[in-house]
């Protein structure tokens, strides 16, 4: 099924992930039209600016530095429910996009197009640019997950954020842009949003728990595709008993609980009210 929905133009300031591609009403064409978003909390809780170590370091996800140039993944995501029809008629017509019905799953691709550094207060870090986008096709998992595009509107996102998981900026490709909407954000922005259209759980990480846990049991159509996945070697075989980094928080819209295999690239597993998100695949040039 497919359906169109509107997002509040306040819902830049709330967390998710999918909906319309405008900016808290500040959604900017340029970088001197930018929308600040200072006050809005980092992703990394705990990560400290001051040092140099990266947030996959400071938070010990088991990994060095921060990404590579050509670095690639996936993530499927299942809808559980779809609250955004709340907000309709905040928005005018061009901001109406497709979304997928609670419990169908959709195969998002990410991968990593440049690199860079940028001054974050008194400190030079890195930064990677990020291209999210729906898959042009499933592969090994075709028949598993849905078919149809939420991307008629939105066809490509790029996120740019810092090696602390702080935005520094996304990019939005459509018909009226198709050489991108820049949108800066502000110094140590969230770089989720309800209003993006594309999957961006990059996580909530906090260096101060070490808690290991499995992943709990997903749901029949997750499990199918972890499984599947399994089978031609995208996921380790030892993916369903190994142990995950575990994190949990209550935001707006419910709890948050984030599973994070040491090394990964991506959340191993995310789920929220909004749905759950399984990274099914990654590729390091």
């Amino acid at each position: 099924m497919r359906r169109c929905i509107v997002l509040g133009a306040s819902a830049i300031l709330g967390l998710g992930l999918m909906g319309c591609p405008s900016s808290g009403g500040n959604a900017a064409g340029s970088k001197e039209d930018a929308f600040q978003g200072g006050t809005i909390k980092a992703d990394c809780f705990d990560c400290d600016p001051a040092d140099l170590r990266s947030a996959f370091e400071q938070a010990d996800l088991g990994r060095t530095g921060f990404y590579r140039k050509g670095s690639t993944w996936m993530v499927a995501f299942q809808f559980r429910t779809d609250r955004r029809n709340e907000k309709n008629g905040l928005l005018g017509p061009d901001e109406i996009v497709d979304a997928g019905d609670a419990g169908d799953t959709y195969l998002f691709e990410y991968s990593v197009t440049g690199l860079g550094t940028r001054v974050f207060g008194d400190y030079k870090r890195p930064t990677a640019t990020i291209k999210i986008q729906q898959a042009s096709e499933a592969g090994p998992l075709s028949g598993l997950v849905a078919e149809d595009r939420l991307d008629r509107y939105t066809y490509e996102m790029d996120l740019v954020m810092n090696d602390l998981f702080q935005g520094v900026a996304k990019v939005y490709y459509d018909a009226r842009y198709p050489h991108g909407r820049y949108v800066e954000l502000g110094e140590g922005s969230r770089v989720r949003s309800t209003s993006d259209p594309f999957p961006i759980y990059v996580p909530d990480v906090t260096v101060t728990t070490r808690e290991t846990r499995p992943l709990p049991a997903l749901s029949p159509a997750l499990q199918a595709i972890a499984t599947k996945a399994a089978e031609v070697g995208w996921l380790p075989s030892d993916w369903q008993t190994a142990d995950y980094r575990y994190f949990e928080f209550d935001l707006e819209g419910g709890t948050e609980t984030v599973y994070w295999r040491e090394g990964d690239l991506w959340p191993s597993f995310v789920t929220s009210w909004q749905g759950d998100a399984l990274l099914v695949r990654q590729i390091e040039p």
